[in-house]
C-alpha cells in the first residue's frame, strides 16, 4: 500500500513540473496520457528484461550496485529539476 503512494506522489510531482496553470486543458490530458503510456512500456520493457534467466542472473550479482547507481541518477535528476 505504501509504494503505490509514494508511486502516486513521484508521478504528481513529475507532473506538476511539466504544466503551470496556463497550460491548456488539451495539452494537460496529452501530458498525462503520454506518462501513463510511457511508465505503461517502461514497466514491461524491464518486465521482459528481468524475466530474461541471463538478465536476471547478472542482476542477482550484482543488484547492490545497480540500486546505489540508479539512487544516484535519480537524486542527479532531482537536483536538477530542482535547480532548474
Amino acid at each position: 500500500m505504501a509504494n503505490g503512494v509514494y508511486l502516486f506522489i513521484f508521478y504528481l510531482s513529475l507532473f506538476a513540473a511539466m504544466v503551470s496553470p496556463a497550460t491548456s486543458l488539451v495539452l494537460r490530458c496529452f501530458y498525462s496520457l503520454w506518462m501513463m503510456a510511457t511508465v505503461f512500456f517502461w514497466d514491461c520493457l524491464g518486465a521482459v528484461l528481468v524475466s530474461r534467466g541471463k538478465v536476471r542472473e547478472r542482476l542477482g550479482k550484482g543488484v547492490f550496485f545497480v540500486g546505489k547507481i540508479s539512487g544516484v541518477i535519480l537524486t542527479g535528476f532531482g537536483i536538477l529539476l530542482f535547480a532548474g
